[in-house]
């Protein structure tokens, strides 16, 4: 089954540690509008989709739209193929610089 934006929304609150209130602080929107829309359930408003895009950058808008690709764009630039044959050391390297920039 695949999930909702709303869902979408919950992974990326749990994955960036906020709570319903610094997130609804960061949009700029009511705190009310955010426990309503969360206890209701359903998809988000546009306008606050498009807050979310604006206060998060490296949020992908593919991701939060449709589920597509990875959550965050700084993940796209982590990711190492399958088809690409490197060794333990390069890989620590990988992991050793994405630690430092997140």
């Amino acid at each position: 089954m695949e999930n909702t934006v709303l869902e979408r929304i919950k992974e990326f609150l749990a994955k960036v540690n906020l709570t319903d209130n610094q997130f609804a602080k960061a949009i700029n929107v009511p705190q009310t509008t955010i426990s309503g829309m969360f206890v209701r359930g359903g998809d988000p408003k546009t306008s606050l989709i498009n807050s979310m895009i604006d206060a998060f950058p490296d949020l992908r808008v593919e991701w939060i739209l449709r589920g597509d690709g990875v959550m965050l764009k700084s993940e796209e630039n982590h990711r190492v193929s399958q088809e690409e044959n490197i060794g333990v050391g390069e890989l620590m390297q990988i992991v050793r610089n994405f630690q430092r920039e997140n």
